[in-house]
């Protein structure tokens, strides 16, 4: 079985399946917080809230650039901070 998903993780088409692009810059937590110069714990629960665009893979948090980038054009931070107010 590991095997077979081996495969399937290093096969072109597997990526496109399911949307994963192999130009897209994938960021860590600390890279993503470093990248949005906020805390890693401001990230962490952005992300675990639905507040952030972010991709959960097992117990380990992914972030697109230009998701992050999308997501601060469109003002979703200070709407996310006023809600807290």
């Amino acid at each position: 079985m590991y095997f077979c998903w081996v495969l399937l993780y290093f096969d072109n088409s597997w990526q496109t399946a399911t949307g994963l692009n192999a130009m897209t810059n994938w960021l860590a937590l600390e890279d993503a917080a470093q990248y949005r110069k906020m805390g890693k714990s401001t990230i962490y629960r952005l992300s675990r809230e639905g507040d952030l665009p972010a991709h959960r893979i097992g117990r380990v948090w992914r972030f697109d650039a230009r998701e992050l980038d999308e997501w601060l054009k469109t003002g979703k931070l200070a709407s996310t901070r006023d809600d807290n107010a």
